[in-house]
């Protein structure tokens, strides 16, 4: 649903209605209102996904002869579409210019990936949400413009910037915090005991082996993604992150999602949708936390040396973001901490990166960042070092220096690096 004024979007947002419901669906817009001027003419703008039959209900005679009925486009006769509107003296306002999008996907449709969800203080939806709206202007996020997203919300349409999508996507806040299932094609790391599905006819089978033997995204088809299978990941190497719906996913990286493809489905089995949006951070985005498995790789396991996969992938895709964060191997959610400390270490102007650093679960976190200069970026990078939630350095778009850190510990064994 959108609000329309002159034209221009000036309030959106999505909804999952259930199969079979019969009644008045509620919208609840920003700080609870919509600053309007009588007489101004304002547009309601209803769309659904075509996946299902769906019907706005509507009178005829003209009940509502303020305002016209359109249908497709073009006009619906002497029919109003039913709605509820609520007045108000004034909206509240709030004093702060910070927002945070929060996504927590951790239990999938038809449980086509492992269940992780947890407890609150573990789980960004609740205590970190909690935390970083808790208070009143800066340096709290502001609560009516930022967002959250928990499970079957956590699809192409609140992730990617794309044409009738939700109000916000990752590109629309400072910091967007994922916690779900990630990973990244090509695979990161030798022998990695792996289960994957494919598309085998015309049904999805279940896969296990190990990542290096599989050759996935290259030799094993990748297809959680709109333009199956993928086959060229040693060229363009991308990092996964799975969706709610069954066998879908999000790629981030060179020819992928904000790397130049602009296709995307909300289902598997839907038709191809594109749209045109450009590189992460180009609208507001500054800091992305890809809090999973292993989406930002820049180690090897063996031997704790440098592996170049996080460069090439976030390195294609770079707007104006300032650090991208991690894991460059996997864990176990039991070694999660308590995400309140990272919040009020936030709030309190601690280095981003060191206040991600300081929650690491098993010695394996990563973080790419977008330098100033070579100087910068060789001798002392700035941005990795000093950006902080309230006091954030200035963007630096088209950069070609990004420095990369991460946590690694050669007297803990990693499981799968024998």
């Amino acid at each position: 649903m959108q609000i329309l004024r002159s034209g221009e979007p000036a309030f959106a947002s999505t909804a999952m209605i259930p199969e079979g419901f019969d009644g008045w669906w509620r919208f609840d817009l920003p700080r609870g209102c919509l600053a309007v001027v009588p007489g101004e003419p304002l547009t309601i703008q209803l769309k659904d996904t075509n996946s299902v039959v769906f019907f706005w209900k509507y009178a005829g005679n003209n009940p509502y002869s303020r305002g016209e009925a359109l249908f497709g486009g073009g006009s619906f006769a002497a029919n109003d579409f039913f709605f509820r509107t609520y007045g108000a003296t004034g909206c509240p306002t709030w004093i702060g210019s910070r927002r945070v999008g929060v996504y927590t996907l951790c239990k999938y449709e038809n449980n086509w990936k492992p269940n992780v969800c947890v407890s609150q203080a573990y789980d960004p939806y609740e205590t970190f949400w909690a935390v970083m709206t808790g208070g009143a202007g800066d340096p709290y996020a502001d609560p009516y413009e930022s967002r959250r997203f928990i499970n079957d919300e956590v699809i192409p349409t609140s992730v990617l910037p794309v044409t009738g999508g939700a109000q916000k996507s990752w590109d629309d806040f400072d910091l967007t915090f994922f916690y779900g299932h990630n990973n990244t094609i090509v695979p990161p790391h030798p022998h990695v005991p792996f289960s994957y599905w494919s598309y085998t006819g015309n049904t999805w089978i279940e896969n296990t082996g190990f990542l290096d033997d599989m050759g996935w995204g290259y030799t094993t088809p990748y297809d959680y993604y709109v333009q199956r299978p993928v086959v060229d990941a040693e060229e363009f190497p991308a990092a996964v992150t799975y969706l709610f719906n069954s066998y879908t996913s999000s790629l981030l990286g060179p020819t992928r999602d904000y790397g130049g493809g602009t296709q995307w489905r909300e289902h598997w089995n839907d038709p191809a949708q594109s749209t045109a949006y450009g590189k992460l951070g180009d609208k507001r985005l500054k800091w992305l936390i890809l809090n999973g498995c292993q989406a930002v790789i820049t180690t090897n396991c063996k031997d704790g040396s440098r592996n170049p996969l996080a460069y090439h992938i976030f390195s294609s895709i770079h707007g104006k973001y300032h650090i991208v964060f991690g894991h460059w191997i996997e864990y176990y959610t039991f070694q999660l901490k308590d995400l309140s400390t990272f919040a009020y270490d936030l709030l309190t102007g601690v280095p981003i990166q060191t206040a991600y650093f300081d929650m690491d679960p098993a010695s394996n976190s990563s973080a790419i960042s977008a330098e100033a200069d070579s100087s910068n970026s060789l001798n002392s990078p700035a941005v990795m070092m000093y950006d902080s939630w309230t006091n954030p350095l200035q963007d630096n778009p088209g950069t070609h220096y990004f420095f990369e850190r991460s946590i690694y510990n050669a007297t803990i064994p990693y499981d799968y690096c024998r």
